[in-house]
């Protein structure tokens, strides 16, 4: 192992837990004064974390020029990934779809739908 390998494993271990525990004594604060809790803002929050952390990982795979097949990753994209590709590009899809179709509407029909 060397340094970078060290430094991801205090982000995953370290930093990454301290960081939620320190949010949620936040949002259990914020819900005790009386607050609601935005939840689009906070899986947000959680989603920009996660892909932080995996742009820190590939970024220091990169620059330290480690294969690319020590993570899975291997040059052949055969009928197995395609096929995972379009079901991925369609759960996006309609993820996206569902969220812009909900923009204008109240909590009680996003609740209701």
């Amino acid at each position: 192992m060397i340094w970078f390998d060290y430094l991801f494993l205090l982000v995953l271990f370290v930093i990454q837990p301290a960081y939620g525990r320190y949010a949620w004594v936040q949002l259990q604060r914020s819900i005790a004064a009386g607050h609601v809790p935005d939840r689009v803002r906070l899986y947000w929050q959680t989603i920009i974390v996660q892909w932080a952390t995996l742009a820190l990982l590939l970024a220091g795979w990169w620059w330290l020029d480690r294969p690319w097949a020590d993570l899975g990753v291997r040059g052949s994209f055969g009928m197995g990934f395609t096929i995972a590709a379009i079901v991925c590009a369609a759960g996006l899809g309609a993820v996206a779809w569902m969220a812009w179709r909900s923009r204008g509407a109240s909590a009680e029909e996003r609740s209701s739908a």
